[in-house]
């Protein structure tokens, strides 16, 4: 598995949920509270860390029944509401102040939630590859999914640990990684290795809490948050992501006042593993020309 520089920690929350947080990095002025996606664990961003570590702080953790942290008896916590206590949570055991909100995919709409509650805490925010919500109405351009994602949702629960090991057995796979490519689901830049990574650690989840956690995040709108947001804005979409498009992206940078949008050529939807370099650097110069930090 990839190495990554991160300093991980334990918090336990009053439900018992014990969360895994990461932090790396020695600049507490410069802040960047990292909330991942659902497609991969803290290790989709080593590339990220390496880059911005030396001159930044970074803070994430793994959301409650996924990953590190723990799985829960009480499926129903796992709502967007809990995920935003689990986060005030992480910031404030981090000792935070002002920070910029990067997000990617699931974690974009956690990053407009914590705006519409604790926006003047912001300075920046940066958002790759996600929407504002219900994610299941814009995917890959048409409603077939938001129509039959319910029946999906209860399939999963019902027969995952049944089908587990083949999963695992798949997800592992050279040729699992070639058929995603020809599907346009990842790019054909992403490495062999950094999907490897992401695919074992996925094929351990338990997908009954995942589902739940995907249904909660598709059910979720912060689209009313969007005009309220005073501060400079990042938005990068990849330019064949087919779960949250580039017209979404669109919409979004043209709902928020002081909003620029990037577009990732030749991006899907992992467009921080897929385009390492050119994403880092693109966030760098936002960091540096709109908020005056200093990137070494």
């Amino acid at each position: 598995m990839t190495t990554i520089n991160f300093d991980s920690s334990q918090l336990v929350r009053p439900d018992g949920t014990v969360l895994t947080m990461y932090t790396s990095g020695q600049h507490p002025d410069q802040t960047l509270v990292l909330t991942n996606g659902l497609g991969g664990d803290i290790h989709a961003w080593h590339h990220f860390v390496t880059h911005f570590a030396p001159s930044t702080r970074i803070i994430s953790w793994d959301y409650r029944g996924l990953y590190a942290s723990s799985t829960l008896g009480q499926r129903t916590s796992v709502t967007m509401p809990h995920h935003l206590e689990d986060m005030v949570a992480v910031i404030g055991a981090a000792r935070c102040e002002k920070i910029v909100l990067v997000g990617w995919s699931m974690g974009v709409q956690l990053n407009f939630e914590w705006m519409r509650n604790y926006g003047d805490r912001v300075n920046g925010i940066i958002a790759i590859n996600g929407t504002a919500g219900t994610p299941f109405r814009t995917a890959f351009q048409t409603d077939l999914v938001e129509r039959h994602i319910p029946q999906a949702f209860e399939f999963i629960r019902k027969y995952w640990q049944k089908a587990a090991p083949w999963g695992a057995r798949l997800a592992g796979s050279q040729a699992f990684l070639r058929s995603l490519q020809l599907l346009g689901l990842v790019g054909h830049t992403l490495k062999s290795n950094d999907f490897m990574d992401l695919a074992k650690a996925f094929a351990k989840l338990d997908f009954g809490v995942y589902s739940d956690i995907l249904e909660s995040v598709g059910n979720h709108s912060a689209h009313d948050v969007l005009p309220t947001i005073n501060v400079p804005t990042l938005i990068m979409a990849g330019q064949h992501d087919l779960f949250t498009p580039v017209t979404t992206a669109r919409e979004m940078s043209e709902a928020i006042t002081d909003a620029e949008l990037y577009v990732v050529p030749g991006g899907t939807h992992y467009c921080p593993l897929e385009f390492p370099e050119l994403t880092n650097l693109r966030i760098e110069k936002f960091l540096r020309d709109r908020l005056g930090w200093n990137i070494e």
